[in-house]
């Protein structure tokens, strides 16, 4: 059984056999990591930091993975192709290993909570690099600009700005989703059927308020009467 979690400046990972823990592994996130990730986003990388760790105890085994981000579920059951990129590379990542993922209450992952609050400072092999990052980023930004025009990226990203509801939606991403949908405010509860799919920066956009309240009214030709 592997505990993970990540908090705002840390990833956090305990085997654990029969209860007990075996060995502990913690490190710092890099800039890139704390500030560009989503918390879906830190919540894999630390699962990938746990299994990269404790490689020797789980390749060829079956092991539990404890997370406390029950959207990770949801995401490892769905096709891979379904995930945004960044995902998708920790996603491949775990392809070599066999395990389940199962949801347990922060409250209760006592060990993965404490460490992740006070990592180590260590830099690992195991990490991402920061340049890797920001080309991928580079990359989805590019693909994004494939789609749409200048024009329209620019459009999106002026309405994106002054839209109150977009701007509540992008904190709740960078934060991480509640269990329980009473805990959304009530403008976000439309988004949770997909919100294990909503990150930053990916492959597709949710685009800001209604329709037929902003965004098709500015492509919308208009005829002088």
């Amino acid at each position: 059984m592997i505990q993970c979690d990540a908090a705002l400046s840390g990833l956090e990972a305990c085997i654990l056999q029969n209860g007990k823990p075996v060995e502990y592994a913690s490190r710092s996130l890099t800039a890139t990591e704390r500030d560009t990730y989503a918390q879906i986003e830190k919540e894999m990388l630390a699962i990938v930091f746990a299994m990269d760790r404790f490689h020797s105890y789980c390749y060829g085994r079956h092991a539990f993975i404890e997370t406390d981000h029950k959207p990770l579920i949801t995401i490892v059951k769905k096709p891979l192709t379904s995930a945004p990129k960044r995902l998708q590379r920790m996603l491949l990542r775990l392809q070599k290993y066999n395990f389940t993922l199962v949801y347990k209450p922060g409250s209760q992952m006592l060990i993965a909570d404490t460490l992740s609050r006070a990592p180590l400072t260590e830099r690992t092999p195991t990490e991402f690099k920061e340049e890797l990052a920001a080309l991928a980023n580079e990359e989805q930004q590019q693909e994004l600009r494939m789609v749409a025009s200048k024009a329209t990226v620019d459009l999106i990203k002026r309405a994106a700005a002054t839209d109150d509801q977009y701007q509540l939606l992008r904190r709740q991403i960078a934060i991480g989703w509640p269990d329980n949908t009473a805990d959304l405010p009530v403008a976000l509860r439309e988004f949770t059927t997909f919100a294990d799919e909503l990150v930053e920066v990916g492959q597709r956009i949710v685009v800001p308020g209604t329709p037929d309240q902003k965004f098709y009214d500015a492509f919308t030709p208009r005829t002088s009467a």
